[in-house]
């Protein structure tokens, strides 16, 4: 009955008909002895009974050991970590498997077991009945696991259902009622997995039947039982792992939340002293390294089941997540020890930290000598900083701004306002006029009306400090402030504003020309000397961006003429109609309520928004220093705070808009770059730049002729129309241009009105300035509309770096103040033979062996990238 189709298992087979009929001739033989001797007919009964008894059994466990169909290895295949997969794939395929399984044994099982029945009524034959109920215990065995193995895929399926619910509360971590329930699930899931293993480890194999496990087959099915069963047990202590993990990360994203209050910018949220935030800190860290290893046991027990599943990647992102929140929790408590004292001096003052008593001076003072030790904090948050990023752009976790995703801009603000103060405590006593009293010029930018170093002056003020004092600010009106009876002792105006604007002198509203912000703060010190007769000790630049972020920091100020507070949601629209209404001077009423609500911070949490907010700023250039005294003229250029055109050994980039249209249509333009280098001849790469906008002013927008043309007598006007862009291109020193775009002057412009230039004469020119190559132009995107500027030039040699089998290529690209980003594309074509070893920012290989770096470009930045000489080429 067993041999068709059985071909492989032949030998097994013959030797159990073998003793079958051994076993059958022993009992006839038996039978008619005891039948002679006249013994009672119920012996001979029982002996026949054992006969079919044990054909029964030989039948069905021949069935269990030789089947293709019943594998109990399969058991063990079943139940891996997959059943711990969110996607539920896992669950699916084991469920199968083990119904499967099940419903194949259970005739071979149910004859077992009927079989063993018979062993009681056999006990005087002691073989015979060891091995007719050793074997039906086996069978029990089979049908426990089976049972365990389902009770198991429940269980699994309950973990991966709540998980995915517990990823969910991780980032609205402020439902402590849906947190506490998922506890609860989470409790009774890992007693279920802990029931399961100790009901597995109480089976166990008898050595009472020797008839069957001496033919191989049972034997090797008795070796698959076992382990399966071990596999069985290493999943409940995965699953029970598991569990523990899943209420830790509840723990933790519960713990995270009176962090995240704290600096929410609510001030209703942010307590009282410094006391809670220092005992969120602490909790926050103990319950982070308590997560941590939880999660090093999970890992443990995955790895005893192979750890090569969707499971054990998840588990591989949240071990980097729980690092990095260890970090976070070790980092802030040894921040917050750095800025404890300081705080304290700030916070026992009664004006804010811009009273009269020194109060900033003071308190930056005790952070001169915890430099290093902020800075090993702030380097701690950048690396943490780093993996939550990493971990939220390939969606390991998922993005939010509350739970544990809202760790990452918690991090980001500390670490920045950390940046900010360290950078700025050096030199704070001269800058805050801790000796003698310190005058600045601010100079109030339109980002709208774009210029080489922010925008178009709107709005001009003189701030004086006194040992950290604000002693006043004084607002000028931008086209009162210049001295008209003296226009004799102001400057020319720069070439490409006396052209395209007919400027024939140069004012102070329009001083921001330079893409430089040294050369353009020296000039404004010199016309603010010559219209108002006044020495300043520095000058600064802002513009709207900046402010926004400073009104975000600060969560809101009131308005000049009451009423709804200005937030950052509606500040550019109270701006514009409050300038339509009442003039630039609007500004400056706006500008004294955000100093006001500057003065009164004195929570700690309200202090690092601040500080964050500023080195945002100042990151992105709309916020720019220059100072007289050479000591913090050189800290804020070491810093990168100084809006410099910085000098570099390799490639640089650096494309300036200045709008000469008389609009305020810069917002609406988006920029992009192209930029392709040909690094093949190393000795003299090439460089292919495009430049292109995109007018996103409606179509009701007035025409672009002529270039001076009315475009309207409120803001919601200005800023829909044509845009006419003196463009410039800062490219490294040595650069040879080979081709250009054709940028043809306009028969209506201000160049051909003044007599400067002719209809169609081509605007584009060369010319050298900050230790730079400089290609200029006019260009002209009507409203709705693309234009493109296009360049190809020779790089000179020294931009690439060869040493024996490697070659460096870094780029350094600047941005613009007042531009709040662009996107650039940069393709990198590498020699022959060279292949990408190593990059600071992210790339892709593309088909024809170009390396795609795309960039969104928001501050300045810096871009290595290194190529190696493939080993096919040798050297």
């Amino acid at each position: 009955m067993f041999t068709s189709g059985e071909s492989r298992n032949g030998s097994v087979v013959a030797e159990i008909l073998r003793k079958l009929d051994l076993a059958v001739s022993w009992a006839g033989r038996a039978v008619e002895v005891h039948l002679s001797r006249r013994w009672p007919v119920l012996a001979a009964i029982g002996v026949a009974g054992l006969v079919i008894a044990g054909m029964a059994v030989a039948y069905a466990g021949a069935s269990l050991a030789l089947s293709d169909d019943i594998d109990l290895e399969q058991l063990r295949g079943a139940v891996d970590e997959s059943l711990l997969d969110e996607e539920g794939a896992g669950l699916e395929g084991a469920s199968a498997d083990v119904d499967l399984l099940r419903d194949r044994s259970t005739m071979p099982l149910r004859l077992i077991r009927w079989a063993g029945r018979m062993g009681p009524s056999i006990a005087w034959l002691p073989i015979a009945s060891t091995e007719s109920m050793g074997l039906a215990a086996q069978a029990g065995r089979v049908d426990s696991d089976l049972d365990a193995a389902s009770s198991l895929l429940e269980w699994a399926a309950k973990f991966t259902a709540t998980f995915e619910q517990a990823e969910s509360a991780m980032v609205r971590s402020g439902d402590r009622a849906r947190i506490a329930e998922l506890r609860s699930s989470l409790e009774e899931i890992g007693t279920g997995f802990e029931d399961g293993r100790t009901g597995l480890s109480d089976q166990g194999r008898s050595a009472g039947y020797a008839l069957m496990t001496s033919v191989p087959p049972f034997s090797g099915m008795f070796d698959d039982l076992e382990t399966a069963e071990v596999s069985l047990v290493r999943v409940t202590q995965a699953g029970e792992s598991a569990s523990r993990l899943v209420a830790a990360l509840l723990d933790l994203a519960e713990a995270s939340q009176p962090l995240l209050t704290q600096f929410s910018g609510d001030a209703g949220a942010e307590g009282n002293g410094a006391e809670p935030i220092y005992v969120a800190l602490t909790d926050f860290r103990q319950t982070a390294i308590d997560a941590r290893s939880s999660a090093a046991d999970v890992i443990d027990a995955i790895s005893e089941l192979g750890g090569s599943g969707a499971f054990s990647e998840k588990l591989e992102a949240l071990d980097r997540l729980m690092d990095a929140a260890v970090i976070i929790g070790e980092a802030g408590v040894l921040g917050f020890e750095a800025l404890r004292p300081a705080y304290e001096i700030i916070s026992q003052s009664e004006s804010g930290i811009l009273d009269g008593e020194g109060v900033l001076p003071e308190a930056l003072a005790t952070l001169r000598d915890r430099t290093e030790e902020i800075d090993d904090v702030i380097a701690r948050l950048a690396e943490a900083e780093e993996t939550l990023r990493d971990l939220v752009a390939d969606g390991s976790i998922l993005s939010g701004s509350t739970g544990l995703p809202g760790m990452l801009d918690y991090v980001a603000e500390v670490r920045s306002g950390l940046e900010f103060v360290n950078g700025i405590a050096p030199v704070a006593d001269e800058l805050l006029g801790h000796s003698d009293p310190r005058k600045y010029l601010m100079l109030g930018q339109s980002a709208d009306e774009l210029r080489g170093t922010g925008g178009f002056v709107s709005g001009i003020w003189t701030m004086t400090v006194q040992d950290g004092s604000l002693d006043g600010v004084s607002y000028y009106d931008v086209v009162r402030v210049d001295d008209w009876d003296r226009l004799v002792l102001y400057p020319a105006a720069p070439p490409g504003l006396e052209e395209h604007m007919n400027a024939w002198v140069w004012l102070l509203r329009d001083v921001s020309w330079d893409p430089d912000f040294r050369a353009t703060a020296q000039s404004a010190s010199a016309m603010f000397k010559i219209g108002q007769n006044q020495d300043v000790d520095g000058v600064l630049a802002i513009n709207q961006w900046a402010l926004l972020g400073l009104v975000q920091a600060v969560g809101g100020i009131t308005p000049p003429e009451g009423g709804e507070p200005i937030t950052a949601n509606n500040l550019i629209t109270v701006l514009e109609r409050g300038t339509d209404l009442h003039g630039r001077a609007y500004m400056d009423l706006v500008l004294q309520g955000l100093i006001d609500e500057f003065a009164s911070q004195s929570t700690l949490p309200g202090l690092v928004r601040l500080a964050s907010a500023v080195l945002r700023a100042l990151e992105s250039k709309d916020l720019v220093f220059y100072f007289e005294n050479s000591d913090a003229q050189n800290a804020v250029e070491d810093l990168g705070w100084a809006g410099a055109v910085e000098p570099t050994a390799g490639d640089y980039l650096y494309v300036v808009d200045s709008n000469v249209g008389w609009s305020k249509v810069d917002r609406n333009i988006e920029r992009e770059i192209s930029y392709v280098v040909d690094l093949s001849r190393v000795e003299r790469p090439r460089a292919t730049l495009n430049v292109g906008y995109t007018n996103h002013s409606g179509p009701d927008s007035p025409p672009c002729e002529p270039q001076w043309l009315n475009r309207g007598a409120d803001y919601s006007q200005l800023v829909n129309a044509c845009y006419w862009d003196f463009v410039r291109v800062y490219m490294s020193e040595g650069s040879r241009i080979l081709s250009q775009s054709e940028l043809p002057l306009p028969e209506l412009s201000v160049s051909v009105e003044i007599g400067k230039g002719v209809p169609g004469q081509e605007t584009g020119a060369i010319s050298a300035l900050h230790d730079k190559a400089v290609f200029s132009g006019l260009l002209i995107v009507p409203a709705g509309s693309s234009r493109e500027v296009s360049l190809v030039y020779d790089l000179p040699g020294r931009v690439v770096k060869q040493d024996g089998n490697s070659v460096g290529y870094e780029l350094l690209l600047q941005k613009q103040p007042g531009v709040r980003d662009r996107n650039v594309s940069i393709h990198l074509i590498p020699p022959d033979g060279y292949s990408v070893s190593a990059s600071s920012v992210p790339y892709a290989l593309l088909g024809d062996g170009r390396v795609r770096l795309n960039r969104r470009l928001n501050s300045d930045e810096s871009i290595r990238v290194s190529f190696a000489k493939d080993r096919a080429q040798g050297g």
